[in-house]
């Protein structure tokens, strides 16, 4: 009787193509089988299986590739996966618990900078995830209906079109620690995190209102900035456009849709030139997640997060009309992590590395526009989430916890051996940053509680 049960759960398990599993307690253990691939131009198969514990949570077949842009060159590389079904391979989905079922998985690696310049990197592999929840955090304490995110239209078509229930719509990332195998052998401690897929943003590519595009390096003034749009700078995942790359002209091969993006980008430019002001914001962009966003960079100190990783979305949005917000995404620069500085300089510190949104023009282009107008709404803003503990060394200290909690400390300690370390790497250093940028932060913006 116990073959004939077992047969049968095998045969049900081996013939599913989508699988809902919890959100972990522990640590993840993902264990890959084939061939790895050697170069950021090379796809290759595997077979994988997510464990936690002695628990099989689900397995599959994927292809595997390099995921990421600066971090192609580091030895510990990440991976993205598109998972298919072992037999038929055809599209595998994995819901992990209030995810919007996806089946595509990346595997952040979080490892040294080129040339083995630990400094660069979030060698904790805690930052993305932590940030990642500061934001959500901060846009879930607003008014309603605010508090949504997104606009509440947004969520009603979503319903409407029948694309599922999207509650656990992330808008940005999010990750759990996953130690990583080949074969039998531990290749490094990962994260298994989300890819920030439309769906999560309540995107439709099909529905030529919604908009979706994250700015690839941008400039601070001048052309390929945010004062004038340049699509070689951007990467469009909607609307969906036939024949497009990332990054290509758009200008003349989808005319309709840059005169959309560009009404925007037209606006900010002649803010830059004094032709029109912030006070017509509100035509424009929803300014509550604008301040928000501005307000979140502040906090965790993300330097990276208005030239390169942000989401540009609208749900309404035309060549006349429409409001733009922002989303945040990749936040491994963070938390006293800057580009091209080692540990021990000063910029990494939560005093010297100063306000990220407010530096110049050249630097933060429309960013430091908003910060010099709204400074009032800014502070005051600051003041309602200091007070009603949503930013506090208490609640972000627990973000952080939510992730070390699931660590084993023994694959810590391996992943570091094998791929290097630094100072940042220390959850002390990370705790400690905290708790003086928000001390800064008081300072600076007057709030004594």
């Amino acid at each position: 009787m116990s073959d004939i049960l077992d047969n049968t759960i095998w045969a049900l398990n081996s013939a599913q193509t989508s699988v809902q599993i919890p959100r972990p307690s522990g640590q993840f253990r993902m264990i890959l089988t084939g061939d790895l691939p050697a170069s950021s131009s090379d796809t290759t198969s595997v077979k994988c299986a997510l464990m936690q514990g002695e628990n099989m949570l689900f397995r599959c077949a994927a292809d595997i590739s390099w995921q990421g842009q600066s971090s192609m060159a580091d030895p510990k590389h990440n991976f993205k996966l598109k998972l298919k079904t072992e037999a038929t391979e055809d599209k595998f989905s994995v819901k992990l618990g209030s995810w919007v079922p996806t089946n595509k998985i990346d595997l952040k690696a979080y490892g040294q900078g080129p040339n083995k310049n630990y400094g660069n990197s979030d060698r904790s592999m805690v930052r993305d995830t932590t940030a990642g929840k500061v934001w959500r955090a901060i846009r879930r304490a607003s008014s309603f209906p605010d508090n949504m995110i997104v606009p509440l239209h947004a969520w009603a078509y979503d319903q409407v079109n029948d694309n599922g229930l999207r509650s656990g719509a992330l808008f940005s990332t999010e990750g759990f620690p996953c130690a990583l195998y080949f074969g039998s052998d531990f290749y490094g401690l990962y994260t298994f995190r989300s890819t920030a897929p439309n769906e999560d943003y309540l995107i439709d590519e099909k529905n030529p209102m919604h908009y979706l595009l994250q700015p690839q390096h941008i400039h601070g003034t001048g052309a390929n900035s945010w004062y004038q749009f340049d699509s070689s700078g951007w990467a469009i995942s909607s609307p969906k456009l036939k024949g497009y790359d990332d990054q290509d002209d758009i200008s003349k091969k989808f005319p309709k849709q840059f005169a959309v993006i560009n009404r925007l980008f037209t606006y900010f430019g002649n803010v830059y030139s004094g032709a029109d002001t912030l006070a017509n914001a509100e035509q424009y962009i929803n300014v509550s997640s604008w301040i928000d966003y501005i307000l979140f960079c502040e906090v965790v100190g993300s330097n990276d997060a208005f030239m390169n990783n942000v989401m540009l979305a609208s749900w309404d949005a035309t060549s006349t009309s429409g409001l733009w917000h922002l989303c945040a995404y990749d936040l491994d620069e963070t938390f006293g992590i800057l580009f091209g500085n080692t540990g021990t300089s000063t910029l990494n510190t939560p005093e010297g590395m100063g306000f990220v949104s407010n530096v110049n023009r050249f630097t933060n282009g429309i960013f430091y526009d908003l910060n010099q107008f709204f400074a009032q709404v800014i502070r005051f803003r600051y003041a309602s989430l200091r007070k009603i503990g949503v930013i506090s060394e208490t609640s972000l200290f627990q973000m952080v916890f939510e992730t070390t909690h699931l660590m084993d400390p023994d694959d810590v300690e391996t992943d570091n051996t094998m791929w290097g370390t630094n100072v940042q790497a220390k959850i002390g250093y990370i705790l400690n940053w905290i708790n003086r940028r928000i001390s800064w932060l008081d300072q600076q913006w007057g709030y004594s509680g």
